[in-house]
């Protein structure tokens, strides 16, 4: 296990389900959009491409091709989360074409992800989904007020032929089903000395 300390304003514990953990730092200076999602070599609209699980029998994947966005809103003043495909108001310029074969993002409650809210206990599918697609986009998610963010289990969701292995959150407050197949921790600036990784990975 190595200590780092990584500069900015919030930082990214991934929890993988190949049971490493990766630290990714947002940074409004460097860069306005951050994703993650499911991708391969050609996935240039991903800053991260999260190692997929394995294919079921009709060789679909539980994890989406496109999962989760942090976003920097001038306007909040804050970094956004959201699932899916970014909202075009926050997607640079230069990227416009990168993205315009993206597709909008996951349609079922399985490839969705859930957030941690500070003053509630747990992940929950009842009251914490969020989606951002087309008509049903609520205004998205400031970071201020989220412990995390859990790519929750699904029955089937299997790792190199292996149930994906129980993954338990460092920060107090985050509970939740088991096993995640990812879980994505929003650390503060000021606790990031106290965090250990497995696989160093800074973004």
């Amino acid at each position: 296990m190595e200590t780092i300390n990584v500069r900015g304003e919030y930082a990214l514990l991934l929890h993988s389900l190949d049971g490493g953990s990766y630290l990714c730092q947002l940074d409004k200076s460097k860069f306005s959009l951050f994703t993650l999602g499911r991708g391969d070599a050609a996935s240039a609209h991903l800053s991260v491409g999260l190692i997929p699980d394995d294919s079921d029998s009709m060789g679909m994947h539980f994890l989406s091709s496109m999962q989760c966005y942090f976003a920097w809103d001038a306007g909040l003043k804050d970094w956004v989360v959201g699932n899916g495909k970014p909202p075009e108001k926050y997607i640079p310029a230069e990227k416009k074409q990168i993205y315009a074969e993206v597709s909008s993002g996951p349609a079922s409650e399985t490839n969705m992800v859930h957030v941690c809210y500070n003053h509630t206990e747990d992940c929950s599918p009842a009251s914490s989904r969020f989606v951002l697609l087309g008509s049903r986009q609520p205004a998205p998610e400031t970071l201020k007020s989220i412990l995390g963010i859990a790519f929750l289990k699904n029955a089937g969701l299997m790792y190199k032929g292996k149930k994906v292995p129980p993954q338990y959150a460092e920060t107090p407050g985050i509970k939740g089903p088991v096993p995640y197949g990812f879980l994505i921790e929003v650390i503060q600036s000021n606790v990031l000395e106290s965090i250990s990784v497995s696989n160093k990975k800074v973004r």
